[in-house]
């Protein structure tokens, strides 16, 4: 798919029926440890182990974003990157009847996110240099990986629109453009050699930045909603995960991780009254000790407890969803779980 894109039969059916943007990018408790393997197929004196290294630490380099990424020589991994073992494309083609990318040889094939994890590998054609594409610099195997890296972190072609079409759901990235002709992630040619354009640098920002837009599902499947936006109560009662329900979460200013704020949609933050023990509303403009949660995981996977910072009380959804919410429970149990959906808007 797209050229460059692997993935399972069974992948295929949980993309096209899901809002692949929302289910298939890192979770939030994956984002800060990826491990990275390159296995013994790839030889130790190849050119390509320093090409990926170099794209490792051009992923680290950017600026306020969550993810970090670390080679392994051994122990468990979440990446591994391999030999395609003749399964990617070595030639030219210039059939007529088959889309573009096709025609390219392929240099590298990554995955795409599953679980919440990053997507599992990354193929590297050891020959294509034999045939058509003829010698690669270690600046066009560098962009190369830092693109099927990408690909891992779940992000589809930039210009994929124009050359491929709509393959299914795919979701464009608010604040972004339709043609960034020098985006890493554009349609892969193994011949560039560029890094990350300035929209590149935006659209990892906003999916992986420090701050996180999320929206909070209850125990019964209803959404936190600051109403109007911001600017008064707050209800977990919302059906959809749209504009009011979305928050940017982030490290406390004050405090930093584990303890977080959440930011409605006009730029107010959620406060619970008196610093918790009454109701919640969106209406404070600063991120003080009111506004300032522990974030507590919970046993099961990507479920999340806030637990106010001065009271020690939790957040609650009333009856698990369906009324207000309120910082006034004393116990982490069902109608005080959260799980954080990340948001588009």
């Amino acid at each position: 798919m797209q050229g460059d894109i692997l993935f399972p039969l069974s992948y295929y059916k949980e993309i096209s029926s899901k809002h692949w943007r929302t289910e298939t990018l890192v979770s939030f408790e994956n984002q800060t440890n990826i491990r990275v393997k390159i296995d013994n197929s790839i030889p130790p004196t190849s050119q390509w182990r320093t090409a990926i290294n170099q794209a490792i630490t051009n992923w680290n380099n950017i600026p306020d974003c969550r993810l970090n990424f670390s080679l392994v020589t051994s122990g468990q991994f979440d990446i591994l990157i391999k030999s395609d073992d003749g399964v990617l494309e070595d030639y030219l083609c210039s059939c007529s009847w088959i889309p573009y990318p096709y025609y390219l040889p392929v240099a590298a094939a990554g995955t795409f996110p599953v679980g919440g994890k990053p997507g599992s590998e990354i193929l590297i054609n050891l020959d294509v240099e034999d045939f058509d594409a003829g010698p690669l610099s270690l600046a066009q195997k560098t962009y190369n990986i830092s693109h099927n890296i990408g690909h891992c972190m779940g992000f589809l072609h930039t210009d994929a629109h124009v050359h491929e079409g709509v393959w299914y759901n795919d979701v464009f990235i608010p604040g972004t453009s339709f043609n960034d002709e020098f985006s890493i992630m554009n349609s892969q040619d193994l011949w560039r050699d560029w890094s990350f354009s300035q929209m590149d640098v935006f659209a990892i920002q906003y999916l992986y930045g420090v701050g996180r837009r999320v929206c909070l599902r209850t125990s019964n499947g209803h959404y936190v909603q600051a109403l109007n936006g911001g600017g008064g109560n707050v209800v977990a009662s919302s059906t959809n995960p749209y504009a009011w329900e979305t928050f940017h979460l982030m490290e406390s200013p004050l405090y930093g991780h584990p303890y977080y704020v959440l930011q409605a949609r006009n730029g107010n933050y959620l406060q619970a009254a008196n610093g918790g023990g009454g109701n919640v509303v969106a209406n404070s403009p600063n991120p003080w000790d009111w506004e300032t949660f522990e974030l507590i995981p919970g046993q099961e996977k990507g479920t999340y407890f806030f637990r106010t910072k001065t009271t020690g009380h939790f957040l609650q959804a009333e009856n698990g969803g369906g009324g207000n919410l309120n910082a006034t429970s004393n116990n982490p149990w069902a109608w005080e779980s959260f799980v954080l959906i990340n948001s588009h808007f």
